[in-house]
């Protein structure tokens, strides 16, 4: 699916969590392994994107729009798959 829905989609299911956390998520339970920067990456970019928000220090979780973004599988561009 790539990387960053697979972060929106931990974010989803198990809200605020560090980059690290959501990499052992990634590993342990989805049986993906992803390296921390291309997590830490993903974290910033949906962060910046609003998709995603920084609730304390290192700790983020998705907002409606990640949630929507993740569910219509909207692209960058801004079209539809």
């Amino acid at each position: 699916m790539g990387v960053e829905l697979d972060v929106l989609r931990v974010l989803e299911k198990v809200p605020r969590q560090s980059p690290k956390m959501v990499k052992k998520y990634l590993k342990d339970v989805e049986k993906l392994d992803y390296s921390i920067s291309q997590v830490k990456n993903a974290l910033n970019y949906h962060a910046g994107s609003g998709h995603a928000k920084r609730v304390a220090r290192g700790i983020y979780e998705i907002t409606e729009l990640g949630k929507y973004v993740l569910h219509h599988q909207v692209n960058v561009q801004g079209g539809k798959e």
